[in-house]
């Protein structure tokens, strides 16, 4: 038998032909765990180690791999209570020992604790730990967003194992956070191309077509991921979404709510069944999906923002306004957030809070041609039209989708000064922009 990281497969079918030639032989289930967990299936890894367990009490290895596993399905599920880390965090007696080390690695990994893990794999590695350990230190240091640093050790994993899939998988996800989508689609089809049952490959290819609007593309992908791992809450949720775009309304829901039933805490899922439940008409039941994910992640900015944008598409202003105003407080630096809830504020008859909105919106970005028709609106309905016509002329010069409304606002302005001629001029523009809209779609 031999245990090649770089030859998953090859490994993997030595082992399971030692298993079917001996049922009773510990090492080869063990083993076979090893290449189980190499490639993301944490639950075949967890079966061989149990079967190992039960076959060699004497050894710690098996009970080793099966928390190690354990530890790793946990993390990769958002399952692990900080508990089970910090228990296996006392457990680990000796910080010399180069495994106690990686198992510290991975525990303080599911505690979110990434400098931990990453000074843990530095004393494991310059204690003389195999190249594999620069593999999960690459994984750390892409979660913790230092990408190139995370790109430095992969590159260098993969010098040694150019054909090790998972190495392949970690490097997309690198390149993919930095936006080199097509050299990130590249080491992801490669890495399904050694191993095409690499769930993990799979789902990520799929975000790839995904982002790029190839969505039958990445339902595809999905599909495959989920039907390896039928625990793969994260790719039925992106496949929900894809199908949402799709406007398959029942088909995402159901997706979205059987990737809740596995992570209730996944807020991902609780946002694209939002959306589809708002596509399938059903409005309650989208405020009760939009609720929970902020209840999950309550000072994300874009689902208040998403939530407060549906309120004032069905005309709850006031409610509209609250969710906005919460998406204005943690995210500051959006100008979009104080233009929406300036419209908000407009559409509630609240004139000189709009424009404050407004003003706010364009002072982070004076190129935006909607904050200037609100304000124009609200600055009429306030009865200064020298302000008014003002806003409504730049709105002219700058987007062409707002034509319609600026033209339809200024000629009541005009009508009101008395200046008629203007005023028809201007009224038969925006019928003339609003005939052509209608004929477009």
């Amino acid at each position: 038998m031999r245990a090649n990281i770089g030859d998953l497969e090859q490994a993997f079918t030595d082992f399971s032909a030692a298993i079917k030639s001996d049922e009773k032989c510990p090492d080869a289930y063990c083993k076979r765990s090893m290449v189980y967990n190499s490639l993301g299936l944490f639950k075949r890894s967890k079966d061989d180690a149990q079967k190992a367990l039960a076959l060699w009490t004497s050894s710690p290895v098996p009970e080793r791999l099966l928390d190690h596993a354990g530890i790793l399905e946990n993390v990769n599920n958002s399952a692990a209570s900080s508990k089970e880390y910090e228990l296996v965090l006392s457990l680990l007696h000796d910080p010399k020992s180069i495994n106690n080390l990686y198992l510290a690695a991975c525990a303080h990994a599911g505690l979110h604790q990434y400098k931990d893990t990453i000074d843990c794999l530095n004393k494991a590695i310059k204690s003389g730990g195999d190249n594999s350990l620069l593999l999960l230190r690459s994984a750390a240091y892409g979660k913790s967003k230092s990408w190139q640093l995370a790109l430095e050790d992969i590159d260098r994993y993969l010098e040694a194992n150019p054909q090790h899939p998972v190495g392949l998988n970690i490097r997309g996800y690198i390149l993919f956070n930095q936006g080199k989508l097509r050299e990130a689609f590249t080491n992801y089809d490669y890495a399904i191309l050694l191993e095409p049952n690499f769930p993990y490959a799979l789902h990520w290819r799929g975000r790839i077509n995904h982002e790029r609007g190839a969505y039958r593309d990445a339902i595809k992908d999905y599909t495959s991921a989920i039907a390896l791992d039928d625990t793969d809450f994260a790719s039925l949720a992106e496949r929900a979404h894809c199908y949402w775009h799709l406007q398959q309304w029942a088909t995402a829901i159901k997706d979205a709510q059987q990737s809740i039933s596995i992570n209730p805490k996944f807020m991902t899922a609780y946002r694209y069944l939002a959306e589809s439940q708002i596509g399938a008409g059903d409005n309650a039941k989208a405020i009760e999906a939009y609720s929970k994910a902020i209840s999950i992640e309550p000072q994300n900015a874009s689902l208040y923002f998403n939530r407060g944008m549906y309120y004032r598409g069905q005309a709850q202003y006031k409610e509209a306004i609250a969710d906005l105003a919460q998406a204005e407080k943690y995210n500051p630096s959006d100008p979009i957030a104080y233009c929406a809830r300036g419209s908000a504020l407009l559409s509630d008859h609240q004139y000189e809070r709009a424009i404050e909105d407004c003003n706010q919106s364009l002072k982070l970005d004076p190129k935006r041609a909607h904050p200037y028709l609100t304000r124009g609106i609200s600055y009429s309905r306030l009865g200064n039209y020298k302000l008014a016509l003002k806003d409504l002329d730049q709105v002219l010069k700058m987007a062409w989708n707002y034509y319609g409304e600026a033209y339809y606002e200024r000629s009541q302005i005009h009508k009101i000064l008395g200046n008629e001629r203007q005023a028809a001029a201007d009224l038969k523009e925006s019928k003339m922009l609003k005939r052509a809209s209608a004929e477009a779609m």
